[in-house]
């Protein structure tokens, strides 16, 4: 008996660990779930199993989750017997039932690539709802510039009369038809037509309380001013329309400032120095963002609208050429 009994205790003494306890048999090895987070272990995803030097199993991403978070040696959530974290293997146990996910897995990477697509064609639907609304504003607005000509053209009489000889030969006659007073003082200089929305622009000098120089604006229908900017120091020697149909309209003087603005509501929206008397002013019948000013020292000088930044002393995106000769400009005299 004491042969036998002295046996069993040698075999406890063999199952048991360094630490003090007791191997986990093959019943305790048949677990399902993690003991850190009790989920089901998976084969593949973030609770894939992993392995420490004790024997102890856990879902991987747990287990580097105990071992960062853990302060001073760090050790088995099971046993306590301490351990590195170079030594957590991803491992698959005897007797441990996996749960096969990959499906899952591949399913959720599809969710996720729908949801990305879903997204991005949400906002390509959203750019295209707004360039749809653009699209009708334009369209509207053209459609009431027709209708305007129309009328125009319903209310004009026949001035033009074909020759019975020559059916490209025409006799073209002119008549007043109506006279403005834009200013008492015979201060208009310059003018343009905006046929878009039916609109006379004219410079003339500021009245009755502003001093400098304004471009006033007239409605064609009704003949009387329906607007007007102060936007000049000095004399306006150009304006011009924007020939893309956009509200706004280019005034060039002799003060050195050509300016942007706006004919909705006639206020700048843009200001750039030039630097030099300025003549006359065009735009880029292509591009509108591009502009030209033609100086009073005989220079053609591009700008582009969109680099400008209402500051003294705008740079020029280049100076084209220079077009008058030093005899000339030495015999010009200001305006």
């Amino acid at each position: 008996m004491d042969n036998s009994s002295s046996s069993e205790e040698t075999l406890d003494n063999i199952c048991e660990e360094p630490g003090g306890s007791k191997c986990c048999s093959d019943k305790e090895d048949e677990v399902d779930n993690c003991v850190i987070c009790f989920e089901p272990f998976t084969s593949s995803g973030t609770r894939k199993i992993a392995c420490i030097p004790c024997g102890h199993i856990f879902c991987h991403q747990c287990i580097l989750k105990w071992f960062s978070e853990s302060v001073g040696q760090r050790r088995c959530p099971t046993c306590k017997r301490v351990f590195r974290k170079r030594e957590i293997r991803v491992h698959y146990c005897r007797g441990v039932k996996v749960i096969d996910n990959s499906e899952i897995e591949e399913a959720k990477e599809r969710v996720d690539f729908l949801l990305k697509k879903e997204r991005s064609l949400e906002m390509q639907l959203g750019r295209q709802v707004e360039l749809t609304q653009q699209l009708q504003n334009q369209n509207e607005f053209l459609s009431q510039t027709v209708e305007i000509l129309k009328e125009q053209l319903r209310n004009t009489p026949n001035v033009v009369k074909a020759s019975s000889s020559d059916s490209v030969n025409r006799t073209l006659r002119l008549f007043l038809k109506n006279t403005v007073t834009v200013a008492s003082d015979n201060s208009c200089r310059v003018m343009a037509y905006n046929p878009f929305i039916a609109c006379l622009f004219v410079s003339c000098k500021s009245q009755p309380f502003f001093a400098g120089f304004s471009v006033v604006k007239l409605d064609v229908q009704s003949g009387k001013p329906v607007g007007s900017i102060a936007c000049h120091s000095g004399p306006v020697r150009d304006v011009r329309i924007c020939p893309d149909g956009y509200a706004t309209f280019l005034t060039c003087s002799m003060d050195r400032n050509l300016k942007l603005c706006d004919s909705r509501n006639m206020q700048t929206a843009q200001s750039i120095c030039v630097g030099e008397p300025v003549w006359n002013c065009c735009w880029n019948a292509s591009h509108s963002q591009f502009v030209y000013v033609g100086t009073q020292a005989g220079k053609v000088r591009m700008y582009d609208l969109r680099m400008i930044c209402n500051q003294q002393g705008n740079q020029p995106l280049r100076d084209i050429n220079t077009i008058v000769g030093h005899e000339y400009k030495s015999k010009m005299l200001p305006v």
